[in-house]
């Protein structure tokens, strides 16, 4: 699959694009329509950058990349490359002071469409915040109707946070599965 993935100034972040493989004639008109552009962009510009997973990595692996132990990242797009999407702030804080970022991360189908969703989200009044608490709305019908406490913390989070977090999000994937899969008989008939 054709990879890469750039830093945009003007969106302030990363566009990654992938190009569908072994496209046939017949699914053009399907593929056509496909969001192969998937972004990281934020409110600020960052301080530098990387796109590009090997030169982020270095020989540290993901697990301890060479690029967070220097300064600065090295501002390296990932062209037929595997892509990566990191972006670096350096701020200075005076004694309590709080910064906050905004950050978007999702699919389109283009660079006008990720424009038009920095504009929304970024330049319109509490359209960040409104779409914020519709998420949040979204992920706490995930919170469990059983706490429990243990001496055991591992078991806790397991009980408490990703058993429910599993079930809500299985259960809602196969409710569309079912949807999906009666609406193609629904059109196969």
């Amino acid at each position: 699959m054709n990879q890469s993935a750039v830093f945009d100034a003007q969106l302030n972040g990363i566009i990654a694009s992938s190009i569908t493989p072994y496209q046939k004639v017949e699914d053009h008109f399907i593929q056509q329509n496909f969001k192969d552009k998937t972004f990281l962009i934020s409110d600020m510009k960052p301080t530098s950058w990387c796109a590009n997973q090997s030169k982020f990595e270095g020989e540290g692996g993901l697990h301890d990349p060479d690029s967070i132990k220097q300064e600065k990242l090295s501002n390296s797009n990932a062209i037929y490359e595997t892509p990566l999407a990191v972006l670096q702030y350096s701020i200075a804080l005076e004694y309590d002071e709080e910064k906050s970022f905004k950050f978007l991360f999702g699919p389109a189908k283009n660079a006008d469409e990720i424009t038009l969703i920095q504009s929304k989200y970024f330049e319109q009044p509490f359209a960040f915040e409104q779409q914020k608490k519709i998420y949040l709305d979204y992920i706490n019908q995930a919170q469990g109707r059983i706490k429990i406490e243990t001496p055991e913390q591992d078991f806790n989070e397991l009980v408490n946070h990703w058993l429910p977090r599993q079930m809500f999000y299985h259960s809602n994937q196969l409710a569309e599965k079912c949807l999906m899969a009666f609406y193609c008989t629904r059109i196969q008939n």
